[in-house]
């Protein structure tokens, strides 16, 4: 009778402990939780660079001697990155210096979200607007309000072999302890590493890695991009967004409903037309 007792009360405790690691497995809490509404504001358009980080993004020439605690980006400022940045190659240099000089020229240079055009990675992370994390146990979804673009983060495979290139790749996620890291791959050459022109091309990696600081309203991006076709070694910039409590939803926000640029007088441009040739390109463009 004694042994029947002990082995019972064996099994009550292996059960107990199984299904504390079950609980323990599921808990929530163990997961930091990076759902709800985030955004930045206008200062945060381009990569700042990280303090003692051995390559940083390129910058703004007007902001280098103040760099990393510049003021706040005038309204309308132009883009113009500095192409002596060592992190670029002779054929991005060149690529970076093509496009201030169009913006010294008087040229308005529009990004592919400007164009109506998704925008890539890692450019989608600077895009103005609010942001929303949809996080499950094996997806995070990331909606961006700006032309309602979405990226989908697997958190329960690796990378697909021979991946076909698209425009925002495919993006593995993992968590380490409470950061979480997207690694993206299989992005294709239509967009930009950056506002400044820096080329986005199939051979870029980037990864992002996210994490909530201590008070819960901030959430800090630190983003490491790679590619030996563009760039003579890895870099990383940051991006920071502000928890936004109080959005209850993502607005309507329509590239070509609510075309807006801040140094218009009213603030509202007419919708923007196309010749057949242009609407050709730009249906080549979005559906390779």
């Amino acid at each position: 009778m004694r042994q029947i007792a002990w082995k019972r009360a064996t099994l009550v405790v292996m059960c107990v402990a199984v299904a504390g690691l079950a609980r323990a497995a599921d808990d929530p809490a163990r997961v930091p939780d990076f759902s709800g509404f985030w955004a930045h504001g206008v200062t945060q358009i381009v990569y700042q660079p990280i303090p003692g980080a051995a390559a940083g993004p390129v910058i703004d020439v007007l902001n280098i001697a103040c760099t990393p605690n510049c003021p706040p980006r005038p309204a309308g400022q132009h883009f113009i990155g500095d192409h002596t940045n060592p992190i670029l190659k002779p054929n991005a240099a060149a690529a970076v210096k093509a496009n201030g000089d169009l913006w010294r020229s008087g040229e308005i240079v529009n990004a592919a979200t400007e164009l109506c055009a998704p925008s890539g990675v890692p450019h989608i992370t600077t895009v103005f607007g609010p942001v929303q994390f949809l996080q499950t146990p094996d997806q995070i979804t990331i909606l961006y309000q700006r032309d309602h673009q979405v990226r989908r983060v697997w958190m329960n495979r690796p990378h697909t072999a021979n991946l076909k290139p698209s425009w925002y790749g495919e993006s593995i996620g993992r968590y380490e302890g409470d950061i979480l890291v997207i690694d993206t791959i299989g992005l294709n050459d239509r967009s930009t590493i950056d506002r400044f022109g820096a080329p986005q091309t199939e051979t870029t990696h980037v990864v992002e890695r996210y994490r909530i600081s201590a008070d819960g309203r901030s959430l800090v991006a630190h983003i490491t991009v790679d590619d030996p076709n563009v760039f003579t070694m890895p870099w990383s910039g940051t991006i920071t967004f502000a928890r936004n409590a109080n959005l209850p939803v993502l607005a309507e926000e329509i590239c070509a409903e609510n075309n807006r640029v801040a140094e218009t007088t009213d603030g509202v441009l007419p919708l923007p037309t196309a010749s057949d040739a242009e609407y050709r390109q730009w249906r080549d463009m979005a559906f390779p």
